[in-house]
């Protein structure tokens, strides 16, 4: 076949087919595979073409044998545009007011620490303010309530805690040894004339202790006369009976005190040589003189008579009689000068001294 001929046919690519050997069959062309290719050019031509869809896959052309490659002019592949992407720029605002409208305000730091200091100030007098009720409002409350107001009734009300504070016991006043013998409230001399002076000497405790310091032992140049009136700690005179059953207990017993009136009068007497006490009974009335007179004998042998006297008086002598103004009288004298006890009646009235002398100033201040 000469080259003229060959191109006068018409010739497509489908209707082609492989030479075959001779008597061999004409061979069957292979299925075409399915392959889809995408690449930067394909993309943008498809963007192009399709306004800015989603792209499609380049799909290749059909093969060609390679006998009728060189008989194909190549194709040349248009050169890819640049794709023209259109960027969205959000229109702007030129009005002021909007533009200032739409940005946030800058928070201000100055408000923050306004509003934290605020608030401190604030808790402080808070804080303040419950301290000074619970402290000062609430006491003053408490204590001008009434015993039987309603401030009371609601504060009685209020639980009991569970551990209630302990109970803080005071100590206990201590009294004056009590004795059936009540204290006077007033006191009457039995002296017609007045001591030399009359003064009140206080006794912590009834007890002869108390007795003879209140009472001191003391001496003057002068002869002095008083008379003294004893008080407990409540104020209120001694009784006489409650006196003379602290000089000598077993002698002054209960009988024989209660003949006498519970208010007596003391009296002491300083000279040089000390200071001498003594004391006034009175009998009460009804009650007959013979008996207890006779009675009297029984002192001249308790070895208590001494505490009549301030300081110890010494040794003893034997009991004598004598006489004290006009009365006759029993005494005992002892080693200490001037120390002689006495016991002298004048009617109903029974005159006791730690002196003669004053003894005999007593009788004549009594009217004897």
């Amino acid at each position: 076949m000469d080259g003229n001929d060959f191109k006068n046919q018409n010739w497509s690519p489908s209707q082609s087919s492989l030479g075959n050997g001779e008597g061999e069959s004409p061979l069957t062309p292979s299925p075409k595979p399915n392959i889809e290719l995408r690449t930067m050019a394909s993309d943008l031509k498809s963007l192009e073409e399709s306004g800015g869809t989603a792209p499609r896959s380049y799909v290749p052309p059909p093969s060609v044998p390679q006998t009728q490659k060189s008989a194909i002019p190549p194709v040349s592949m248009p050169t890819p545009m640049p794709m023209k992407r259109d960027v969205f720029e959000p229109p702007t605002i030129s009005s002021a007011s909007n533009e200032t409208s739409l940005k946030p305000a800058p928070m201000k730091k100055s408000a923050g620490k306004k509003g934290v200091f605020a608030f401190l100030v604030t808790l402080v007098v808070l804080i303040g303010l419950g301290a000074v009720g619970y402290y000062v409002v609430y006491p003053m409350f408490m204590s001008n309530s009434t015993p039987n107001g309603e401030e009371n009734s609601v504060v009685s009300e209020l639980p009991l805690t569970s551990n209630p504070p302990p109970v803080v016991s005071e100590p206990p006043i201590v009294e004056p040894v009590s004795s059936k013998w009540l204290a006077l409230a007033t006191h009457l001399s039995y002296f017609k004339t007045a001591a030399d002076q009359t003064r009140s000497l206080a006794m912590p405790t009834v007890s002869l202790a108390s007795f003879t310091s209140a009472v001191s032992f003391t001496s003057s140049s002068t002869p002095f006369f008083e008379e003294v009136v004893l008080k407990n700690s409540a104020g209120n005179i001694i009784s006489i009976q409650e006196f003379l059953q602290l000089i000598t207990p077993s002698f002054f017993t209960d009988e024989f005190v209660n003949s006498f009136e519970s208010d007596a009068t003391h009296f002491v007497f300083i000279n040089n040589e000390g200071s001498w006490p003594g004391l006034v009974l009175k009998l009460k009335d009804g009650v007959t003189v013979g008996p207890i007179q006779d009675s009297m004998s029984k002192i001249q042998s308790d070895p208590d008579n001494k505490n009549f006297f301030l300081t110890d008086p010494g040794v003893a002598s034997n009991w004598q009689d004598g006489k004290v103004r006009t009365k006759p009288t029993s005494l005992v004298k002892f080693a200490l000068p001037d120390a002689a006890l006495s016991y002298t009646w004048f009617d109903n009235y029974l005159l006791l001294s730690t002196n003669l002398a004053g003894a005999a100033e007593a009788a004549k201040r009594l009217g004897f």
